[in-house]
């Protein structure tokens, strides 16, 4: 009865890792997608319903751990970087948006670099502002199809305010977490 207990327990405690790990799956299917296609708009819907469900489901469970927000981390990166690779070749992005997109990424692997000088390990936040960007960008994904400019002034401006939040937090030496 305390294996089948204990077992249980393991399995309850992993349930945000598994919906985590979703997310790396419905990002490599969305890879074989046209942008745009039905099959692109289920798997990044997916995605982003299972990056919404880890965290609540983490929380809910008293399940939070180091491993399950590293394996979120990577979940999020597989994820961003996907998608890019199947939006970048069809979306008519402004050559500033792109530039954007650049300086945003220099700037967050600043902060992460500044923590894991001061920590020694590697801690990505998960602020209130980061959550705000990726809601934009989400939305933007949604209305690229019919408008490239001003989603990605929004995306930019938002984005930008989240990674300049990370470099304070990082040198602040302040985890800031939602």
């Amino acid at each position: 009865m305390i294996a089948e207990k204990t077992k249980n327990n393991a399995v309850i405690q992993n349930v945000p890792n598994f919906i985590t790990l979703s997310r790396i799956i419905f990002s490599s299917v969305m890879l074989f997608s046209a942008a745009y296609s039905v099959l692109f708009y289920v798997m990044f819907s997916l995605a982003v319903l299972s990056d919404m469900l880890d965290g609540f489901f983490a929380r809910l469970l008293s399940a939070k751990s180091d491993r399950g927000s590293r394996l979120d981390t990577f979940a999020d990166l597989v994820f961003i970087a996907f998608t890019l690779w199947v939006l970048i070749p069809a979306v008519d992005f402004p050559l500033w948006a792109l530039y954007t997109v650049i300086a945003i990424a220099a700037v967050k692997l600043f902060a992460a670099v500044t923590v894991f000088v001061k920590k020694r390990k590697i801690e990505i936040p998960h602020t209130v502002f980061n959550k705000i960007s990726g809601v934009t960008l989400t939305v933007c994904v949604y209305v690229f199809a019919v408008n490239v400019e001003i989603p990605c002034v929004v995306a930019a401006c938002v984005c930008g305010i989240a990674a300049v939040t990370d470099v304070f937090f990082a040198f602040r030496g302040e985890k800031n977490e939602i």
